[in-house]
């Protein structure tokens, strides 16, 4: 049994090239003897576009998945690979390739699964070599367009005394020298400034130091962060995602430009004179305006704060299951149009995302059954690490679907009418 998190639509070719080094066929109606080929993570909550590859495919969080499949397959050994999925598909929340079965997805009780208390520990450097807990699943934030924040809903913490115990547990069998605090927005742990003091308080005599993903410009966060510079240098990232109040509030954005900057003079009299910050173009509804207001803002902020700002511009791609699912990817123009004044504009200030490797994830996010195909052509043609810029291969896959006789835009500029049904709906959140 060989089983893939998918977490990216631009990384389904290298699925297929992981399973062709392994000398197993591709496509599921090919195997027979192989092993069994299954697929999990968000990407799943719209299975159709890579089913073809894969012989069951686990909708959720998979630890419960995981345990019974453990216990219930070596049993399973001697029977044929039909009865071996029969079997499986019966556990809550699997999907059979080739059906449409309502499928509802799976979450777990976060305190009860605990973290492997013998982890491997790598004999090469890696670029996240420290020990990372969960500390929650979810997010209690509003955002509308994010599909993370459903595939893990609902939001859950995990109880301070266990992080406590893990986190002493882990260290002492990994010896690691850094441990971070990981989930999509860990400063609204309830408990996260009790947390973050105790940590703190244990780790200054050891020289362990203590990272959070991102925190938001808040007094409360002030003294987080101040905790945290007693143990090590660190960044600071916000998400601010539109400069338009307006376009904020259809996002669902919690961004409060005041208390932001009302917090900043605090952070540089911290140390800090740079700070990342995340922003969103080509949102529903939006105009030109949205990158010349990114840039008054950001251009604002500079003067009133002396803080130098880098920028992660994104675009927006619809997402099966998102509160904005039924829009359509912005137009090639617009766009270009936007990222080009950005780029500009703050020069090498600003990382902006590319409209083909965007345009790509919209199709792959929006598709059917038909694009399976599709994709094993794309790969044919060359197409492979296409999440890494550098390796982006838009010809491999523009040939793909010339081949296949599909027009990428009926999936990335479909507008879907209120009452219409989705390909995705089967799976239920």
């Amino acid at each position: 049994m060989l089983a893939f998190n998918l977490s990216s639509e631009l990384t389904l070719t290298n699925v297929l090239k992981i399973l062709e080094l392994g000398r197993i066929p591709l496509f599921r109606g090919e195997r027979k003897a192989a092993p069994l080929i299954l697929a999990g993570g968000p990407l799943t909550l719209n299975p159709l576009p890579f089913q073809e590859f894969f012989d069951l495919i686990f909708i959720g969080e998979g630890e419960e998945f995981i345990k019974k499949t453990s216990e219930i397959f070596p049993s399973l050994k001697a029977a044929s690979k039909e009865n071996i999925l029969s079997e499986l598909s019966k556990l809550s929340g699997t999907f059979l390739p080739g059906g449409k079965k309502e499928i509802k997805k799976q979450s777990v009780d976060l305190d009860r699964w605990l973290y492997p208390k013998r982890r491997l520990v790598p004999l090469v450097d890696v670029s996240h070599n420290r020990l990372s807990i969960e500390v929650m699943r979810g997010c209690a934030g509003r955002c509308r367009f994010c599909q993370s924040k459903l595939y893990y809903f609902p939001c859950r913490f995990r109880k301070k005394e266990n992080i406590l115990a893990l986190i002493e547990e882990n260290l002492k069998k990994t010896g690691f020298e850094e441990v971070a605090l990981g989930g999509l927005n860990v400063t609204l742990h309830p408990e996260i400034e009790e947390l973050v003091s105790e940590l703190v308080g244990r780790f200054k005599k050891k020289r362990i130091a203590l990272s959070l993903p991102s925190l938001s410009p808040s007094k409360s966060n002030l003294e987080i962060v101040k905790k945290l510079l007693d143990l090590k240098r660190i960044s600071l990232t916000f998400a601010p995602e539109s400069a338009l109040p307006s376009f904020r509030g259809s996002l669902g954005k919690d961004f409060n430009e005041e208390e932001f900057l009302s917090a900043l003079p605090e952070f540089r009299n911290l140390g800090f004179r740079e700070m990342k910050l995340y922003f969103m173009i080509g949102i529903p509804g939006s105009g030109f305006e949205e990158a010349e207001e990114i840039v008054k803002m950001v251009k604002r902020w500079q003067r009133e704060t002396g803080i130098s700002f880098n920028l992660t511009v994104s675009l927006f791609v619809p997402k099966p299951h998102t509160g904005w699912e039924r829009e359509a990817f912005q137009g090639r123009d617009i766009i270009h149009a936007k990222t080009g004044f950005l780029r500009d504009r703050f020069k090498r200030r600003a990382n902006v995302t590319s409209f083909g490797s965007s345009y790509l994830e919209a199709v792959l996010a929006r598709g059917d059954e038909k694009l399976s195909e599709v994709i094993h052509r794309a790969y044919r043609n060359g197409a492979l690490m296409d999440q890494w810029g550098e390796h982006f291969n838009w010809q491999a896959w523009e040939k793909a679907f010339q081949e296949e006789g599909i027009d990428p835009d009926s999936y990335a500029y479909r507008k879907y009418g209120e009452t219409e049904s989705l390909p995705w709906e089967f799976i239920k959140i």
